[in-house]
């Protein structure tokens, strides 16, 4: 029974938090199936707490919508401003990675795209610059977002949170391969695609409150398979090898990295980072979380009146024993 009421104590956390918002189609909490699972005075109490903050619905959900372009804690205003740091950041490093290319000539401009770190950093400009691009949407003129009064996710927060969930792992993973298994060079554009590449990925995900999901494991999984095919298609074409692991000409152990690391390590990856978002919604619930006034004010009159009807219920025992 402890057990059962840690869960229910989730729950109405959950209907407590000043980001609540309550949905008829976007339901997560029913009090029903609640009641099979917990005795009736429990149910009561759930009934009592969700009517207070949601008195026109039955069951109640926290809106996904919001969560996509702020931080998990702290005010939403700042995400806008982080959307656009990171962004400038961007910008000047990309002039520079072109600047240091020219200079060096050691590989003609048509192979920059050859290589997975230029790969996973093209994607870190995309996600930077889509993030940023639809934050300001939110802000700017789907307001209904931010004040959590859309239900339906738009197609473009869709997009945000699929190269959220791709940059993580790739890019993470381009990290782990390349101080792991390559050569490294210690360039200011190789750190800034290598190491810096993960801090901000880091970083990001501590601080922004998009979810992350078990089996959206595909996504990063999918962008690693096509990078396979083309250094399978571009060394056939041109005979040139683009990693001394990825020699095609030598199938058989070219086959064996490409399902180690593209089924073994990828959803490892993931999986991390499935880890490390319950992690920060943890710390979220302890660091930031701040009850409704109004849903604990209820339920200490729900806990007050439970206690007045023992009191009553021992006292007429009392008299008729």
């Amino acid at each position: 029974m402890d057990g059962r009421r840690g869960y229910l104590a989730l729950s109405i956390q959950s209907v407590q938090h000043p980001g609540f918002e309550c949905s008829n189609n976007n339901l997560c909490l029913s009090i029903n199936k609640l009641r099979i699972y917990f005795d009736t005075e429990t149910a009561v109490m759930v009934d009592v707490i969700l009517n207070s903050s949601c008195p026109k619905v039955t069951t109640c959900a926290i809106p996904t919508n919001k969560k996509y372009n702020c931080f998990e804690c702290g005010p939403s205003v700042i995400y806008p401003i982080w959307t656009i740091l990171w962004l400038v950041y961007r910008v000047i490093w990309i002039i520079l990675d072109i600047y240091w290319d020219a200079e060096d000539g050691d590989l003609p401009d048509s192979m920059w795209l050859v290589f997975l770190t230029n790969w996973s950093y093209l994607l870190l400009h995309i996600a930077s610059t889509w993030d940023f691009i639809s934050t300001h949407v939110v802000n700017l003129s789907q307001t209904n977002i931010k004040k959590g009064e859309r239900e339906s996710m738009p197609w473009y927060l869709m997009v945000d949170w699929i190269l959220f969930n791709t940059l993580n792992v790739v890019g993470f993973f381009v990290t782990i391969v390349y101080y792991g298994v390559l050569t490294t060079v210690a360039s200011p554009s190789s750190i800034n695609k290598h190491a810096m590449n993960s801090v901000f990925i880091f970083i990001n995900f501590f601080l922004c409150a998009k979810p992350v999901r078990i089996l959206h494991f595909y996504q990063p999984l999918t962008f690693i398979l096509m990078f396979g095919i083309f250094s399978l298609i571009y060394q056939l074409s041109t005979g040139f090898i683009i990693y001394p692991f990825l020699d095609w000409y030598n199938p058989g152990p070219t086959v064996g990295w490409v399902l180690g690391l593209g089924l073994g390590v990828m959803p490892l990856v993931h999986l991390f980072f499935y880890g490390l978002y319950h992690i920060r919604t943890l710390v979220h619930e302890k660091c930031c979380f701040k009850p409704n006034p109004s849903s604990v004010e209820t339920r200490n009159t729900h806990d007050n009146t439970v206690e007045e009807k023992n009191l009553e219920e021992e006292e007429e025992e009392e008299e008729e024993g």
